[in-house]
């Protein structure tokens, strides 16, 4: 007998399979998919039926293209859905990174937020974070290599750039533009690379300047482009104090005729300890997580959308 997470719904079903429930209804009705029933009366559907199913009659179903691992990524999608759990979603993009190539876990995370309304950033902060820390541990221990944690991160990066849709600069030429980097030491760029990757979801265009940039950088570049965000990325061991000298270095530069919002972020800080009130920015804040950073910089985007339409 399977076991209650192996058990769908008709509602979880049809997400899995990218169709209506109705259609699923149907299927169940003309014993096409087979089911079974609760003692309510209620349709169950074991997750085993659903994938052979769909490999004889739903063959374009994105859940198909994760073979050999459709069933896990079914169960580790409904649990971060339905429980915010991300402990399986965490556990299957360990297996897909160290086993597969890296369009794997470009499908995985595209299923998450296509079928299931999983934004990319939530799967980042709470499923790609959580694996790339496991990893860390795992290094620690020796269990595994310096070559295959590099590896590992590489092939995570791969992901993220394929992520990246190709038309989205041309497709918004009049969006206010963000500057997007890592801080001065810092060489992990994964959460540097999901800020961009949120910030163009969330409607701006970004330039991305990578790992280990100088403040002043990012103060000449604001200042040539006019960008109406900087977003900066603190790993450790970078932490606070770099944050803070970094704020002083950009205040000490700030122009008026130039004015834009200021995002501190990344796991090397301490947001609430930061001290970013009665600055000269448009607006500052810090955080250690990409999806409450999407959320600031979109409101940011509407506000300066209203201001726009005020003054027009």
């Amino acid at each position: 007998m399977p076991g209650p997470s192996n058990l769908l719904t008709s509602s979880q079903a049809a997400t899995l399979l990218e169709v209506h429930e109705s259609s699923v209804k149907r299927w169940t009705n003309e014993n096409a998919l087979g089911l079974s029933k609760t003692p309510g009366g209620h349709r169950r559907i074991e997750l085993p039926n659903l994938l052979a199913f769909a490999k004889t009659n739903r063959a374009e179903a994105s859940l198909l293209r994760l073979a050999p691992f459709e069933a896990e990524m079914a169960l580790a999608a409904l649990a971060a859905r339905e429980r915010n759990d991300f402990k399986l979603l965490a556990a299957l993009i360990l297996k897909l990174v160290d086993s597969m190539p890296p369009v794997f876990l470009v499908r995985a995370l595209r299923f998450l937020d296509t079928a299931f309304g999983v934004p990319l950033a939530r799967s980042f902060d709470l499923g790609v974070s959580e694996a790339l820390r496991r990893v860390g541990g795992e290094w620690a221990e020796g269990a595994r290599s310096v070559g295959h944690e590099h590896r590992f991160t590489q092939k995570v990066m791969d992901a993220l750039y394929a992520l990246r849709d190709p038309e989205t600069d041309d497709a918004k030429p009049g969006s206010p533009l963000a500057l997007v980097g890592c801080a001065e030491s810092c060489y992990h760029e994964i959460g540097a690379m999901f800020v961009r990757l949120s910030l163009e979801a969330a409607g701006w265009r970004v330039i991305y300047l990578g790992s280990n940039v100088p403040f002043t950088e990012f103060v000449g570049m604001q200042a040539e482009l006019g960008a109406r965000l900087v977003a900066i990325s603190f790993v450790p061991p970078t932490g606070n104090a770099d944050a803070m000298r970094c704020v002083a270095s950009l205040q000490k530069e700030y122009r008026p005729d130039k004015p834009y919002f200021l995002a501190l972020g990344g796991g090397g800080l301490r947001p609430e300890a930061l001290d970013l009130k009665r600055r000269p920015f448009l607006g500052a804040a810090a955080h250690r997580h990409v999806e409450p950073m999407q959320d600031w910089a979109r409101s940011k985007l509407r506000a300066d959308a209203s201001r726009s339409r005020a003054t027009a």
